[in-house]
C-alpha cells in the first residue's frame, strides 16, 4: 500500500469497521492503475454492493474529500415457492459525498447499511445463477402457475447438466419439468411426466407463458399421455 493512501485507510477502517464486520465482511484494499479502491466483501462472491475509490497517482496524501462512492446495483428476485434467489445486475452508479472528514464518513456508514449483501456465489444452494430462468419466473411461470391453481413450484439445480429447473404437478397430477441451461444460447426444454413437450428459445417468456397454458388445457394433452 503506497504510503499516500495509509491515512485515508486507517480513518475508514475506524469508523466503518464495526459496520461492515456486523455485516459479516472484511475490508479489502485494491490498487490498479492509479486507482486504490476499497472493498467490502466475505469473498470474490458475497459483498457489499458499495465500495470506494481513490485516484492515488498523486504527489500528495489522499484525502476523504478525494472519494467516490462506487455502487453495484441489483434487484432481488425471488423465484419458486423453496426459498431460491437470484441478485439481478442492473448497473453501476458513483457519487461524491461531499463535507469534512467526520461527514463523510458518517454518510458512508449510513449508505452502507442500507444495503443488503449481494451473494452470487452460484455453488452455494439457493442461489440463482440463470437471470434468464429468474426472469422466466417473474414474467411467466409464477403467474401462469398461479393462474392454473398449481398448489407449489419447485426450483432444483442440475449442476452436472448445467441446468435450473421449475418442477411442479398439474391439477390432472402431470409432472411438468421447465429447464434452462446455464448456456442461455440453448432453449428451455418443457417436459411432461418425462417426456419432451416443446422447446423455447430462452427469454422468450411472453411465448413460455402462452405455451404453458395451453399445455395445461385438458384439451390440450401431448398425444402420448392420451
Amino acid at each position: 500500500m503506497r504510503e499516500n493512501v495509509k491515512g485515508v485507510v486507517a480513518k475508514i477502517e475506524q469508523v466503518l469497521g464495526p459496520a461492515y464486520r456486523s455485516l459479516g465482511l472484511t475490508m479489502v484494499i485494491e490498487e490498479d492503475g492509479g486507482e486504490l479502491a476499497v472493498r467490502f466483501q466475505a469473498g470474490p462472491r458475497v459483498f457489499s454492493p458499495m465500495s470506494l475509490w481513490f485516484g492515488v497517482d498523486v504527489d500528495r496524501d489522499v484525502t476523504l474529500q478525494d472519494a467516490t462512492v462506487a455502487v453495484n446495483c441489483y434487484d432481488l428476485i425471488e423465484v419458486g415457492d423453496n426459498g431460491w434467489i437470484h441478485w439481478w445486475y442492473l448497473q453501476d452508479t458513483s457519487h461524491r459525498i461531499e463535507g469534512t472528514d467526520e461527514e463523510i464518513l458518517a454518510g458512508m456508514k449510513e449508505e452502507m447499511m442500507t444495503y443488503t449483501v449481494i451473494d452470487v456465489d452460484y455453488s452455494r444452494p439457493r442461489i440463482i445463477q440463470s437471470t434468464a430462468f429468474a426472469l422466466a419466473w417473474e414474467e411467466a411461470v409464477r403467474g401462469t402457475t398461479q393462474v392454473n391453481d398449481i398448489e407449489e413450484v419447485i426450483v432444483e439445480r442440475d449442476s452436472v447438466r448445467e441446468t435450473e429447473s421449475f418442477v411442479f404437478e398439474d391439477v390432472l397430477g402431470r409432472e411438468f419439468r421447465v429447464s434452462y441451461p446455464f448456456d442461455e444460447e440453448i432453449p428451455a426444454l418443457i417436459t411432461i411426466d418425462g417426456r419432451k413437450v416443446l422447446e423455447i428459445r430462452q427469454h422468450e417468456n411472453a411465448e413460455m407463458e402462452q405455451a404453458l397454458n395451453a399445455l395445461f388445457d385438458p384439451r390440450n394433452l401431448p398425444r402420448h399421455s392420451r
